[in-house]
This record gives C-alpha cells, structure tokens and sequence, in this order.
C-alpha cells in the first residue's frame, strides 16, 4: 500500500516575545496511492485510517503552556466514500418462527384492501383484509418490515451480526453490514416490501376465496383469481433529490377530501382506472379492487413531505395507521403509462408491449434526504500525545424502549482527547460522502494546552466520525487514492496579531 505522508512547520513572528514566535503554523498532507482492488481474507478493511503522526528531531514547541492550539483547515477528498449515507435501524428482539432476525428493520408499510367479488351465491359481496393479517402475532403491530439485505456482500467486511445484539437489545454497528451507500439499493429493498405486502393480500384472497360464507368468506371453489393491481414503487430523482411513488389506478387512487372524511375502517371510491375498466375477474363477479397504502412513522420519517394524513386508529389484529399516504387524481397530470408485457412469441426473445397500465405518480413536495438519514453527525479529531485539555462528553439521552442507557441528574465524569470536530449543513444525506473542505470564516475554535512546561516534537491526530445514533466515534478511512490535508496554529496567549481581523484574532 502506497501511503505517503508530507508536512511542514512555518513559524511566523510577528510580534517578538522572548524568543517564542507568536504564531507557527503545522501543515500535514496524506495520500493514499493506493489502488489494490484485492483484500486477503485475512484483513478487515482495505483503507487505513486517517492519522496524521510525526515525530521530529527538533521541537515545534519548546513550552505548549504559552500557546493554544487550532485546526484552521482541513479538507478531505474522497475519503467520505468510505462513511454510509444511511444506517436503517433494526427491531431489537424480534422473534420470528423461534428465531431472532438480524435483518428485520423497523421501516414498514400496511396495505388495506376492500375486494368485492360475487361469492358462491351470485351475491356481490366486500371483505376488507390487510397486509398485516399474515404475520406472526408479535409481529401485526410493526406492519409488513423492510428486510434488509447487505449492499456490502464480503462477509470480512460486512460479517453477519451476532443474534446476541439484538436479544440484548442493541444494534451491532461495528462493522459494515448495515451500511446503505445509495438511495437506489435502499429503495429496492422497499420496493420489496410493498411486493410482500401485495404478495399478503392475495393469501389472504386465496384463503377467503373458499372459506364458506358463513365463516366470512365468498365460499367458492379453487383456484382463487390473481388480484390484478400491482404492488406501489417508489424511485429517487438525482436531479431534484425528491421521492416519487407510483401506484397502480386498477385499485388505488381516489377524489381528493374523501379520505379526510373516511375512517380505515370504509374504503373511498376509486377513482376510475384511466384507459381501462375494472372488468369482472370471474364470470358473474363484481370483481372491484380498492386500496389504501399507510407507512409507519420510522418508514414515514424518510418519506415525510408526500400528501398524507396522520391517523391513529386500529383495526383488525391491532395494527396501527399512522400515515396514510394520499394517492389520487390531480386533473389527471399526474398519470404515468406504463407497457403491461405480453408473453412473447416463440423464437422471440423480446416480449411486446400488450396493453398499457396506469399508475398514478406522487411526489414530495421537497426533500426529505437532509434529515433522519445520515448517521454522520460530525468529523472528530482527537490527540493522544499532544499535552491538550480534553474536552467534558456528556452521556448520550436516549429515548424509547429500544435503547439501553439511562440518563440521570448526575453521571459519572467523561472526559475524551477532542481538538475540535466540525459538523455540515446537511442538504442531503450525501454530503458528507463528497469533498469537505472545513475553513473557519469567523473566530477560532481554540484548544488549550495544559499547564506545564512540555516540549511538542510528536504530532498525532486521529480523524474519526461519530455516528448520531449512538454517539460513539469510528475510525475515519482513506479510499484508494483519496488525500487529506491539514493546517494547525499555534498561537501564543494573549498576543496581538496584527493584520488579523477580530474575527480571525479567535479571542
């Protein structure tokens, strides 16, 4: 691995002193030459950690006590492709089938379907299930989950995690299995989960279909239909950075003001499917399918700024719908037609196009991406060598029944070698996997030396990020061929710099 390290000492009197220079500047670059694309299966990581380490002959400081210290600028190129844009949080304890799941995150949807068909007596008749009504029992509360999957498929890299970590409650966030880089493969992953949902209701169809009337089904005779509207599906724009989602106008959709009268309990009236009729499914059947999409409020909190309305009324097994997502007709400029494919033709690869399919399309009304889903709340330097005061941590407060961690009046003292951190405006959740450049433009962020005549020979700082949901630091790592640049001040107490403004002076 090629990684080079390069640095300078600049030392600038401007006002004498002794013979103690009032400013001296620190310049430290890295970068990683690297461009190996093999790991061996006996590393974890390909990318070191960002650390700037050096040793020299000659003191930087005879005596640290007069000075305070600084970071006045630092940039990272390409460095944040090694950090997640997203880390979906996982049921704690979650017992499906006897056994803990490690993938089953806390992201879910409920899909209410009212499915009028004639029953065996010629008489039409309406049953309204949900997608819920198929899970275990432990389960019916959460909705239908989004299964992760790993986008990091190497198992040295993104090991499964124990079973352990969840039964205790916590999530094992220390290697790469559940970090998401994309907005893409996390979409893909919900997209599956409204394919189960859809996937629910025709179970459910199939066993009401021949469950005898008197028992609250249509009593017919087997094979039940397939349903005929499609599963929702969601897409990112790149351009504007909004969500759209597209549901199938065979059975959702409906006038808007409807649903802010209508209860879970009823089903609006759909709109009517453009291009096309809700023809019968069997012969003598009404066969009208309506549906109503709901998220969670985790699901609902990436999502937010779709037309919707908040609920909290339950239904059924005890599922609880607090989001319900408006889908409906917008003087019809909001269609989106999509080919239905036909099988193809024998010796033809390519199907063909048989018919055309309506979707309704709904997008946000602005970004949802700048908050709840980057992990990263902020880049942190830390010192183990340089004779600096730590900074005071406090005791992360956290809420819910997921968490473990109390938090009190009065907490044992904590105290971690900071220099200083520097935290984005996030626009999206992708900032921090781009360029960063962090230049103050105004006072100084000072750190102290502690009291006492010590020499600086040795510079070492770590470069980490702290992750929000658990407010701890990991090691911050150089992609194959990414650099670091780095620029330090030590400025003696008290002195006056001339040519600096007050905002640049820092005290």
């Amino acid at each position: 691995m090629a990684y080079r390290y390069e640095s300078s000492v600049d030392y600038s009197e401007m006002v004498e002193e002794a013979t103690a220079p009032d400013i001296v500047y620190y310049n430290g670059d890295i970068i990683n030459n690297a461009t190996d694309t093999y790991l061996p299966k006996s590393q974890s990581t390909f990318d070191p950690q960002i650390r700037f380490n050096e040793t020299r002959d000659v003191a930087i400081l005879k005596d640290a006590s007069l000075y305070n210290f600084s970071i006045v600028r630092f940039t990272m190129n390409g460095c944040g492709k090694d950090l997640p844009l997203f880390i979906p949080q996982i049921q704690t304890n979650p017992i499906i089938n006897n056994a803990l799941d490690v993938n089953r995150t806390v992201y879910s949807c409920n899909i209410q379907a009212s499915l009028n068909y004639a029953d065996s007596t010629g008489t039409p008749r309406t049953i309204k299930v949900n997608s819920t009504d198929v899970l275990p029992a432990n389960q019916q509360d959460y909705g239908v989950p989004v299964i992760y999957q790993p986008e990091t498929e190497d198992p040295t890299l993104a090991p499964i995690p124990l079973t352990s970590t969840i039964s205790a409650g916590q999530q094992d966030l220390s290697t790469r299995y559940y970090w998401v880089y994309t907005y893409g493969y996390w979409l893909r992953l919900v997209n599956a989960m409204f394919a189960q949902a859809m996937a629910n209701i025709q179970t459910q169809f199939n066993t009401l279909w021949t469950t005898p009337i008197a028992n609250g089904g249509w009593g017919r005779i087997a094979p039940a239909p397939t349903l005929q509207t499609q599963a929702p599906y969601m897409s990112y724009n790149p351009s504007n950075g909004l969500f759209s989602l597209y549901a199938d106008a065979y059975g959702f959709g409906y006038s808007e003001g409807s649903v802010l009268a209508t209860p879970p309990s009823t089903m609006p009236s759909t709109q009517t499917p453009i291009g096309t009729s809700q023809a019968n499914v069997v012969a003598g059947a009404v066969g009208r399918e309506a549906y109503r999409l709901y998220f969670n409020q985790n699901l609902f909190g990436l999502f937010t700024n779709f037309k919707n309305t908040y609920q909290r009324q339950t239904w059924g097994t005890g599922y609880q719908a607090y989001n319900e997502i408006f889908i409906g007709n917008y003087l019809y400029q909001n269609v989106v037609s999509t080919p239905v494919l036909a099988p193809p033709a024998l010796g033809d690869p390519v199907p063909t196009p048989a018919s055309q399919k309506s979707y309704w399309l709904m997008v946000q009304d602005y970004e949802s991406t700048s908050t709840l889903w980057s992990p990263v709340a902020s880049i942190v330097f830390t010192s183990g060598f340089l004779p600096i005061v730590n900074e005071a941590t406090g005791a992360p407060i956290r809420f819910g029944t997921t968490n473990l961690g109390i938090s009190s009046a009065t907490v044992p003292s904590a105290f971690q070698p900071i220099i200083t951190d520097v935290a984005l405006a996030n626009q999206s959740a992708s900032d921090y996997r781009g360029f960063i450049n962090y230049t103050p433009t105004a006072e100084y962020r000072i750190t102290s030396f502690q009291r006492g005549k010590n020499e600086v020979r040795q510079i070492d700082i770590q470069v980490w990020w702290k992750n929000r949901l658990d407010g701890k630091l990991y090691p911050l790592q150089m992609y194959n061929l990414s650099s670091v640049s780095i620029k330090i001040m030590f400025r003696k107490r008290g002195a006056t710099i001339h040519g600096l403004g007050k905002g640049e002076r820092g005290y």
